[in-house]
């Protein structure tokens, strides 16, 4: 998947037309191929982060401001670096169309249920 497939509303330069293999959101997950989302959260942000998924070989960022980054580090500056995760995940064939949601009530076995559907179904 091309970096303009994913962002079809944007003018990137020509630099950008790499192919993404998977998006991250998770510095410990960075490799060649990669697309690292900066996300802001209540405890940690996610620009913190961009120098180590850089050094795991990362080189597209999404981020809401400029990062301090080498000149090879390609930055894609967005408003909500979330919402534009929740946008690009639908071009990897939208992943929550195949999960399986089971509901479990009750005050016994549900330890016990969770862990035979869990054996059933994965």
């Amino acid at each position: 998947m091309l970096i303009s497939d994913i962002f079809p509303n944007y003018d990137l330069p020509a630099s950008l037309e790499t192919d993404i293999t998977d998006l991250i959101w998770d510095s410990r997950d960075a490799k060649p191929g990669t697309l690292f989302f900066c996300m802001p959260g209540f405890k940690t942000d996610g620009h913190d982060y961009a120098h180590q998924a850089y050094r795991n070989g990362t080189r597209h960022f999404v981020v809401n401001r400029h990062l301090d980054l080498p000149a090879d580090a390609h930055q894609i500056i967005v408003d909500n670096p979330r919402k534009m995760l929740a946008g690009a995940v639908d071009f990897f064939g939208r992943p929550a169309d195949k999960l399986k949601i089971i509901g479990i009530t009750g005050t016994k076995g549900k330890s016990t249920t969770t862990w035979l559907l869990k054996d059933i179904l994965c």
